[in-house]
């Protein structure tokens, strides 16, 4: 990977949004975030889960995109930093790893090197406000499903005691549309965050 300028932020674009304090598993199979992990992991930085917009993926993989603007319209402009938590090789070969959300981030100046890695510049986005209510039935069932799996590497107690988690997860492993999944993290009220994810499971948006 090339050296990043000051104030640059690496990126990793996917098809879903990462919400703070939850994990994801990935296989890394592309050379630029191959190379963008080792050097994550030689200097224990941290990196910028983005979500790509819809129909974009053909744009994501060229290098050096026509114009800064074509670029800003590539991915969502609020990603969560991400810290790699534990990574390993799998028996295909490909290199698999662990992250967990940090800080959620506004996307800046967003350009790609000529080693095809996505770079922008990052701001730190506050939440506030703490989550009320009761875990609805319906994010229990997908949640203990996921803890069953081991998606989710934490306890059932654990997201009970912890509702801001256990909205995270949900809405971030739920079978929401990307789209929506992408409004709510970008929502800063963790209150309406979670009135809002219940107003999609009320509207009959999340089916299991």
């Amino acid at each position: 990977m090339q050296s990043l300028q000051a104030g640059d932020q690496a990126l990793f674009p996917l098809n879903i949004p990462l919400f703070p304090k939850c994990t994801l598993q990935l296989q890394i199979f592309e050379q630029r975030y191959i190379k963008m992990i080792s050097a994550c992991l030689r200097s224990g930085s941290s990196f910028t889960v983005c979500l790509l917009r819809e129909g974009f993926e053909k744009q994501e993989v060229l290098v050096n995109a026509d114009s800064p603007a074509k670029n800003e319209s590539i991915f969502y402009s609020i990603g969560t930093s991400a810290k790699i938590i534990d990574f390993g090789q799998m028996p295909n070969g490909l290199l698999s790893i662990s992250l967990r959300g940090e800080q959620r981030q506004r996307l800046d100046q967003i350009h790609q090197q000529a080693d095809g890695l996505w770079l922008a510049k990052t701001g730190n986005l506050e939440e506030v406000n703490v989550c009320n209510g009761e875990v609805l039935p319906i994010w229990a069932a997908v949640l203990k499903s996921l803890i069953q799996s081991g998606v989710v590497s934490c306890s059932e107690a654990e997201l009970y005691d912890h509702p801001e988690l256990a909205m995270n997860y949900f809405a971030m492993y739920a079978p929401l549309p990307s789209h929506l999944k992408q409004s709510l993290l970008e929502i800063d009220d963790l209150q309406i965050r979670w009135q809002r994810l219940q107003e999609f499971t009320a509207q009959s948006l999340i089916k299991v």
